[in-house]
């Protein structure tokens, strides 16, 4: 059974239901945050989202886990993720999972660590196949989840990027050099399926967003900060931008 607690090298793991109503409001912020926020595909309040998962027993009456994510260290909070049984699947030995990450803990490895704990989470439960998938333009979310090498299975029919890694056969070591090339392959056909030039704008928007994160890592005023870059990017013309 998943513990109500995991830990991580830096992180601990903790039901939604031991959420203060400040840190309510924090995680809120964070999936309002139209940065955030680009790739949720949710109508709802933010809010009333947290609140209501809050409220869940877990597992849910679906299959699925809901953690917020802490630092060890502080206690402060960076993300929040959820794990469990895929909806597109009949089997409970076959997971997915999502994950999100407060804006100014971005470019610090947290999604790939958080990544790599739901995967050995489901080893240790058993689980035989984990499975996610990331908007193709979400290229944080998918290089999280190849550093822990799930392997790129082309689109769903969302027509999101799909990952999985079996967790019934033993994972063979590549080298830096082959994991560089298969990540460039991915890179290439992202290229291919966005054209040329969305690749290029989305590329440049990322080294955008990457020098916002670190003005806000230095003390900045997150709110301050984005809607500047928002102003900067103008009506969204180059990205689709949600919330």
């Amino acid at each position: 059974m998943v513990a109500d607690e995991i830990r991580s090298e830096r992180l601990i793991f903790k039901n939604f239901s031991e959420l203060s109503e400040e840190e309510k409001q924090i995680i809120a912020k964070s999936w309002g945050n139209p940065i955030n926020s680009r790739y949720n595909g949710s109508s709802e309040a933010p809010i009333d989202q947290v609140n209501d998962i809050a409220s869940y027993s877990l597992p849910t009456e679906w299959g699925m886990f809901y953690k917020y994510v802490v630092l060890q260290e502080t206690g402060e909070v960076v993300g929040t993720c959820r794990f469990g049984k895929w909806y597109k699947s009949d089997s409970a030995s076959v997971w997915d999972f999502g994950f999100n990450v407060l804006l100014k803990y971005w470019f610090k490895g947290y999604g790939t660590e958080i990544v790599k704990t739901i995967v050995e989470v489901a080893k240790s439960e058993g689980i035989e196949k984990v499975i996610s998938a990331a908007d193709i333009e979400n290229f944080g979310s998918y290089k999280s989840m190849f550093k822990n090498g799930m392997k790129f299975k082309g689109y769903d029919k969302d027509e999101d990027y799909e990952f999985e890694i079996d967790l019934t056969k033993e994972q063979i070591v590549q080298s830096q050099e082959a994991l560089d090339q298969e990540w460039q392959s991915i890179l290439e056909k992202a290229e291919k399926d966005l054209g040329k030039k969305r690749y290029k704008l989305i590329m440049d928007d990322f080294k955008n967003i990457r020098k916002l994160v670190t003005k806000i890592q230095d003390g900045g005023d997150e709110d301050k900060l984005i809607k500047e870059y928002l102003a900067e990017l103008g009506e969204a013309k180059s990205l689709k931008l949600r919330g």
